[in-house]
């Protein structure tokens, strides 16, 4: 269950716009001292910086603005989007393409970055947990040590459930906050552990549960 707390969807939309804004300052400085093909390396610059921040949707709106902004301040007439040298047009249009496929790479790259480390962190978890219950005696000790490798992998809280001498499930175990376990918690548990199948969060039978339980 996931207890962090998240930005506001439009928060990288925003970001995009405002490092288009910066990088227009940027060319604004350097404009008449450089050539216009160094202006474009600095909104690609900025598409880059997005991309490795934000997701698809931000990448191609700093991808678009870029074009639009150079157009605006950089390509005469100057403060009208009118294109008076239609050569400006393929220019445009490049401009784009590049901004585009170097935000899609930028992104791949990251999801790969992310996914690498994610299996590296699981693969030293799986040992560490290996470790500790090849040591544990107890069922308390294997469901403490379990617990808390499965928090630290997937970064929420987790808790066992056992059933105790009535048949009723009860918390054996928990980590970070006190787990509350109303109505629709309990169906979900009971599901799994009748059925043998995951139930609750994300499954077809999710049974207003806000965690998902396994078997």
């Amino acid at each position: 269950m996931d207890l962090g707390r998240r930005d506001p969807a439009w928060a990288p939309y925003a970001g995009a716009v405002a490092v288009v804004g910066v990088a227009t300052a940027v060319a604004w400085l350097m404009f008449g001292r450089f050539e216009p093909s160094n202006l474009i390396m600095i909104y690609l610059l900025g598409v880059v910086l997005v991309a490795s921040r934000a997701g698809r949707g931000p990448s191609l709106l700093a991808s678009v603005l870029s074009v639009g902004a150079f157009d605006f301040f950089f390509v005469p007439p100057y403060l009208t989007l009118a294109v008076a040298d239609t050569r400006y047009v393929v220019t445009f249009a490049v401009m784009f393409v590049v901004a585009f496929v170097i935000g899609s790479l930028t992104i791949r790259i990251r999801a790969q970055t992310a996914a690498a480390r994610q299996r590296e962190l699981r693969t030293a978890a799986l040992y560490a947990m290996s470790r500790d219950l090849a040591s544990a005696r107890e069922v308390d000790q294997v469901l403490e040590a379990a617990l808390r490798h499965i928090g630290e992998v997937f970064r929420s809280p987790a808790v066992a459930l056992l059933p105790d001498a009535r048949g009723r499930l009860v918390p054996r175990r928990e980590t970070g906050a006190a787990w509350v376990l109303d109505a629709g918690e309990r169906a979900g548990a009971e599901s799994a552990y009748e059925h043998g199948r995951p139930a609750g969060r994300g499954t077809p039978a999710p049974g207003g549960a806000r965690a998902l339980y396994l078997p």
